[in-house]
Formats: structure tokens, C-alpha cells, sequence
């Protein structure tokens, strides 16, 4: 099923520029369920609290999605749980949420499958002085060009003074492996009547850090709470209590197996269609990270939760 996402789309400019726009964009039930499962924890330490975490980790983020929003209409609502939780909780959901959006939209609009967080790469870092805060994430195309990602949710309305924090945030980061990132994007997930983003790319300032790791350490850290989506049993339980077949392309099975990342952006850059994803004969949802999804019994995943 699509729904509407509200998008205020601001300050692209070159190649980007077509993007603006404040008509909003269609998104899909696959595409919430897996930019929330794959946008992964901010701290290794935060993923070894259970002995099973990537098992638990992703059956959580399944019950996240499921429970917070409210996707029985064409547009985007808050759940009656997310409504009534208090305020930490709250605080929490618009963070995941928020994560959440980035990710689907990098993919979507900007064709950035990959999004890994800043804590997860090994990099020694200072702080700027505008802001205590580093910028949430770093994503990486198919080519090798990088983005960064600032993420915020709230589950009011837009607040300007967010939306600043989060510019401010993004001006940390200079250059990644002696590149500057293409783009520097604050996200901001609200709800107004119904679940909006405002998307913006500012011009960043050039007096940030300098960011280095290699590809296998990147993606190593991007697939590191996804490790349980490479054993069969773990996707049976998952099919069986949700309703989603989850399912790893050949390219990427190997290098969650193997545990060997070193060759992994050269194997993917010889696939075919690769540049975006697209929904295969079995009618799966191939993402550009490798993760193909599909549901199967949509009232299983939904059921009695639009109270």
C-alpha cells in the first residue's frame, strides 16, 4: 500500500536542483519497514546489552513501525500509542522516526542506499565550536561519493529551532577520505495534520573535520545489527509471526558470511541494476544495500493496532 509523505524538499541546487519541491513524495509499507529495520544503533555497546542482539534488535524495529504510526489512509497519522506515551517515550519514537525517514529518502530521492552512523566508525573526532553534537550519519552511494546526514523527529509540529540545531550539526564534518560530501542534508520528521518532512540541503561551511575509515570498515559497521538476517531460521520466525519475507541478495549473503567487506563495493558495482531499487518476479522489494523484502500478509504485520 502507498502513502503520501508530506515533503518540503528546500536549498538543493547543480544536478540536485529538480528535487525541490513541496508536493511530497509516495512511499511505500516495504520501504518504511526497511529503512527502519537497516538504519541501524549509534554504539556497538548499545547492541550487546542481549546475547541475541541483532535477532531482537530487528524484531524490535518491526514492532516499531507497526505500533507508531497510523498507516490505515493514504497519509501518514500517529498511533493512538505513540499519542498517549509520555514524554521519553515519545522522545524516543520521533528519534527512530526521524532515522527512519532520512534513510528512506536518501534511497529514494537521492539513491544513497547506505546510511551508517558517525559513533559506529573507529574515527578519533573533536567537536565544533557552534555545536556539542556530531551529525547523526554518513551515507555512501554506489560510486563512492558521500552525504551527511543530520536526523531529527518531534512529534508536534515543525520547529524552526530544531531545524537549526540540525544545520549547525551538519558543519562538523568537512571532508570524508579527502572528499567533500556532495550533499549535507537536515532532515526534520514533524506531524502537522498528518506525518511531513522538511529535507533541506544547506551550503555547508568549510571549516569542519576531517573524516577517514576504509569501505570495509564503513559497511561492516552499516551491517552489523543485520547479522541475523543472514540465518534462515531467524527469517522463517520473521515470516511466520509477521508476515515479511526478508531475504539477502547472493553479493551480500557472502559478505555477511564471511564477515569480508574488503571487496564488497566492487562486487556490488559489477550487479546489475544496481543504481536504485526496483521490485523483482517474486514480487520482492530489492533494496540498494542488498535486503529484498516482501509482504506477505499485511493484516498479520498491521493487525489490531489502529485503536
Amino acid at each position: 500500500m502507498l502513502h503520501h509523505l508530506n515533503c518540503n524538499i528546500v536549498d538543493f541546487s547543480g544536478s540536485y536542483a529538480g528535487l525541490n519541491s513541496s508536493s511530497g513524495v509516495k512511499i511505500s509499507e516495504t520501504e518504511l519497514l526497511w529503512a527502519m529495520i537497516t538504519v541501524g544503533k549509534r554504539y556497538h555497546r548499545q547492541l550487546h546489552i542481549n546475547g541475541g542482539f541483532s535477532s531482537h534488535e530487528i524484531i524490535n524495529r518491526i514492532s516499531l513501525i507497526r505500533s507508531i504510526l497510523d498507516l490505515s489512509k493514504n497519509e501518514i497519522h500517529k498511533s493512538v500509542i505513540y499519542k498517549d506515551s509520555d514524554p521519553t517515550e515519545k522522545t524516543f519514537m520521533s528519534f527512530m522516526l526521524g532515522m527512519a525517514i532520512s534513510k528512506l529518502l536518501s534511497q529514494k530521492l537521492l539513491n544513497v542506499p547506505w546510511l551508517a552512523h558517525l559513533h559506529m566508525l573507529k574515527t578519533p573526532m573533536t567537536y565544533s565550536r557552534k555545536t556539542k553534537s556530531r551529525p547523526d550519519l554518513i551515507g555512501r552511494n554506489f560510486q563512492g561519493d558521500y552525504i551527511i546526514v543530520e536526523a531529527k523527529g518531534t512529534s508536534g509540529k515543525y520547529n524552526n529551532t530544531t531545524q537549526n540545531t540540525a544545520l549547525d550539526q551538519l558543519d562538523v564534518i568537512k571532508t570524508v577520505n579527502g572528499a567533500t560530501p556532495i550533499l549535507y542534508i537536515a532532515s526534520q520528521v514533524y506531524f502537522d495534520t498528518s506525518m511531513s518532512v522538511k529535507f533541506q540541503d544547506p551550503e555547508p561551511e568549510q571549516d569542519g573535520l576531517d573524516v577517514e575509515f576504509s569501505d570495509a570498515e564503513y559497511f561492516s559497521s552499516y551491517y552489523y545489527h543485520l547479522k541475523s538476517l543472514s540465518h534462515p531460521r531467524f527469517t522463517r520466525y520473521i515470516s511466520a509471526r509477521y508476515g515479511v519475507s526478508i531475504k539477502l541478495t547472493d553479493q551480500l549473503l557472502v559478505a555477511m558470511e564471511t564477515g569480508d567487506f574488503s571487496n564488497f563495493s566492487k562486487v556490488i558495482l559489477e550487479s546489475e541494476r544496481h543504481t536504485e531499487s526496483y521490485i523483482d518476479n517474486e514480487e520482492f522489494h530489492i533494496f540498494g544495500d542488498g535486503l529484498k523484502i516482501r509482504i506477505d500478509n499485511r493484516d498479520k504485520l498491521f493487525s489490531n493496532l489502529y485503536y
